[in-house]
């Protein structure tokens, strides 16, 4: 059975309960029972980086599907000094083969969409190595600075 670290009633790595599972928390203020190596902070946890560069203005990217490939393109409207605030845009879809095959770009943003922030982080990977990437919006995929240029874009599954 896992401990985590209780803080403010909730486990500190923040570890949630579903049907099967319930959460054991410690009390202690050592943390000694503590077996959850997340509350301890034992994990690699991705660091939130300083924003130096304007981004506002710029496009952003992600795709997804399985089988197919779907992409999405946010617009920064505004930033602060580690947070990006995002804007979706509308997908513009050209040279469809009829078979759902394509190119996409980003177009207008969307007003009906409702701003969203996004961070930049580091994840260090071991041995000295580390990785950079933008994540945030509700979303568990990590945002690209969209390079401008037509996307693959296929919705056939």
């Amino acid at each position: 059975m896992i401990i985590h670290m209780e803080l403010n009633g909730n486990p500190k790595c923040g570890a949630r309960s579903y049907w099967s599972h319930s959460l054991s928390l410690a009390t202690t203020s050592d943390g000694s029972t503590v077996t959850c190596k997340r509350c301890r902070g034992e994990v690699n946890v991705a660091e939130t980086l300083p924003i130096t560069e304007n981004y506002v203005g710029k496009v952003f990217q992600y795709s997804y599907g399985y089988d197919m490939t779907i992409n999405v393109y946010a617009k920064c409207i505004r930033q602060t000094a580690k947070t990006l605030i995002l804007q979706e845009c509308f997908c513009k879809v050209v040279d469809d083969d009829g078979r759902g095959s394509g190119k996409s770009w980003a177009g207008e943003v969307d007003p009906e969409k409702k701003p969203f922030s996004i961070v930049h982080k580091r994840k260090n990977t071991g041995h000295g190595n580390s990785y950079l990437y933008w994540a945030g919006g509700g979303r568990r995929h990590h945002w690209d600075l969209w390079n401008g240029q037509p996307d693959y874009y296929n919705t056939w599954d």
